[in-house]
This record gives structure tokens, C-alpha cells and sequence, in this order.
């Protein structure tokens, strides 16, 4: 479970950066093909938080719109939840493998949201208006909080292949 709170978190700026994973993939077309190759070129990407969400009772993610000029995804809404049980934060107790859904539909109910979004209980989706990708990335307040979490685990960076 996330141990975060929707006021120190909507409305600000994080760093999602997008991880191989178990495999991108195209929600909306299962049998497109989807080159991973360059999704990792273009590196990571600035989610403006609109929202955090509860599911089963546990505050399991956010959601918002990427905010990267010149980034493939820059303007695309995200759904970024986490998968395994835990306390995981933004900051000093990064998650490792979100689950990312990536697109440039309308999540459940409205956008810009009009009360509620996601829908309290529900694990948000994007519907409809185009592609939308399927895949894995890791969620900190920066890019240099990444860094540091992979240097602590060994790893010479996020962005190696």
C-alpha cells in the first residue's frame, strides 16, 4: 500500500521513468506490436498527480497527465498502480514495478474529473480515443530519486539497457 496522502501529492510533478518489465503492450489492440526499444529512448516522463486511489481499501496508486514536451507520451493521461502488498512512498521507499496503463483516452468518468475520479473502490482505466499502452515503470519525486534507488541496489543506472 502506498503510505501517501492525496495533499502532499495532487497537483505536483513526479518522475515516472518506464521499466522492461514482463512486456509492453497494447491495451487497446492486444495484437499490435510494441517496440520497447522505443519507449526506453525516450526515458522517463513528468506525471502532473490528479488523483490518488484506493482499491480493496488500500491506497494502491495515482493518476494524472504526463506533462514532458517532446516526450512520445507528453499530454497522454497515465494510471500508475502498484502491484505487490508493502509501504512504498514517493520518496525514501520506492515501488519498483508499477503498473502503468498509458493513453490518450478518458479514464472512467470525466476529464478534467468532475468529482470524483477514479471512481471510490474501482481501479481507474483509460477508455476509448486511441492507443493505450500497457507496462511497467518506477514512480519517485525525481529523476535523481531513481538513480540513487537503483545505485543502492547495484544497478549503474535506470536508463542502462
Amino acid at each position: 500500500m502506498l503510505v501517501i496522502s492525496s495533499e502532499e501529492c495532487v497537483g505536483k510533478l513526479v518522475c515516472v521513468s518506464p521499466i522492461y518489465g514482463w512486456g509492453w503492450h497494447r491495451i487497446d489492440d492486444p495484437s499490435a506490436t510494441v517496440d520497447y526499444a522505443q519507449i526506453h529512448s525516450a526515458g522517463s516522463f513528468k506525471v502532473k498527480i490528479e488523483d490518488v486511489f484506493s482499491f480493496d481499501g488500500e491506497l494502491r496508486g495515482i493518476a494524472g497527465q504526463i506533462h514532458s514536451p517532446g516526450h512520445p507520451f507528453d499530454e497522454y493521461l497515465v494510471v500508475c498502480g502498484t502491484m505487490e502488498a508493502g509501504e512504498y512512498n514517493l520518496r525514501d521507499r520506492l515501488y519498483i514495478c508499477w503498473d502503468l496503463e498509458i493513453g490518450r483516452g478518458q479514464p472512467q468518468g470525466e476529464w478534467p474529473p468532475q468529482g470524483e475520479w477514479p471512481p471510490q473502490g474501482e481501479w481507474p482505466q483509460i477508455i476509448s480515443g486511441g492507443p493505450i499502452w500497457g507496462g511497467y515503470g518506477i514512480a519517485a519525486e525525481s529523476e535523481a530519486m531513481i538513480d540513487r534507488w537503483f545505485q543502492a541496489q547495484g544497478l549503474a543506472s535506470h536508463n542502462a539497457t
